[in-house]
């Protein structure tokens, strides 16, 4: 699997436990949105898939996971510090379920323009919801699908995305 087909949704912070299991945290909440038997965790540079044997959810972050054939202590701390990918495609079932998410107020940034403005709203059609972004008192409608997310930062209320070229200039 390429990183550039996928998705950083968290990394692993520490163990927990004696079995192997490891507590998971996520930019987001798109891992409970998304696939929950199959992760990519990168070591060394290289997206290594792990089938999820089972997890417990702490909060809208963080998880207790247990991954197959890791089963003590000293194998999963050789986890720690990893970060943990899915693959875009899997974005999809979450990008519909976008209404679920409180992000009106977040900021857009492009990784080209910089700061694009403010989500003032989330239009929900169906396999295809738009967000309408706030930039000096102008809309610009963009479609919000795994394909233009980079990353969904909650705390900072930002998402960063690559926009198609030319999609804001024709707001401006």
């Amino acid at each position: 699997m390429n990183l550039n087909d996928c998705y950083l949704i968290g990394s692993i912070v520490k163990t927990h436990g004696n079995r192997g299991e490891l507590i998971l945290k996520f930019d987001n909440n798109l891992f409970f949105e998304t696939t929950k038997e199959l992760v990519f965790i990168d070591i060394d540079g290289e997206l290594v898939p792990f089938f999820i044997y089972e997890y417990i959810q702490r909060t809208s972050t963080t998880a207790i996971v247990k991954f197959d054939y890791i089963d003590d202590f000293i194998k999963a701390k050789e986890f720690v510090d990893c970060n943990i990918y899915i693959p875009k495609k899997d974005m999809a079932t979450a990008s519909q379920n976008i209404v679920d998410y409180d992000i009106i107020g977040y900021n857009v940034v492009d990784k080209h323009f910089g700061k694009v403005g403010e989500i003032n709203e989330v239009i929900d059609i169906k396999n295809n919801p738009l967000l309408v972004i706030l930039r000096q008192e102008k809309e610009i409608l963009f479609p919000f699908n795994e394909k233009f997310i980079e990353k969904i930062d909650e705390i900072k209320g930002v998402i960063e995305v690559d926009m198609p070229e030319g999609l804001i200039d024709l707001y401006l």
